[in-house]
Parts: structure tokens; sequence; C-alpha cells
């Protein structure tokens, strides 16, 4: 999860992939108080490590490697803060 500033306030927005994308098993974490927008992250390619489960988005750093990303822009901060604890509770 990325989140973005905009000067010195928060834009309340977070690109996410894998289970908490538009239909997929955790997306109702955010659904109703957020709008997404889907687009692609240069530079990061998805791992799958051996301790793990389910794969992560590492940095490559090779402008060809992207991942697929949805980019959430949530309505209030305080939607914004608590799914962001949900989000982060999830990832670990």
């Amino acid at each position: 999860m990325v989140c973005y500033r905009n000067g010195m306030n928060i834009d309340r927005r977070v690109a996410v992939y894998g289970t908490l994308r538009t239909g997929q098993p955790l997306s109702s974490v955010w659904s109703g108080v957020a709008t997404s927008k889907v687009g692609l992250v240069s530079g990061f390619g998805l791992v799958i490590r051996e301790d793990l489960s389910y794969p992560i988005a590492k940095w490559t750093g090779e402008p060809d490697d992207h991942i697929v990303v949805e980019v959430l822009r949530f309505k209030t901060a305080v939607m914004f803060k608590h799914c962001l604890d949900q989000m982060d509770q999830i990832e670990g």
C-alpha cells in the first residue's frame, strides 16, 4: 500500500493490489467509502517467498516491470484512517 501526500495535507489515497482490489475477498474493507481507479506502478514486480503463501510487491527499479494496482480515494479523513488501520492489520 502507498499513501500519497499533497503538500501538508494527506490526499486520502492508497494503492492496493491482490485481495484488496475490487471483486477480491478483502475489498469489503473499503467498499462504499472510497472510489477507485485502476493503474500501473512501474519499477515493481510480484515475488513469492517460500515463507509466505501470497505474493508481495518488491522494488526492482526496472522501468519495464510493473504491477496493476487500484488507487482508492476515500471520501473523508475518518474513513481513510479507519480503513488504513484495517488494511495495516491485514497486511501485518
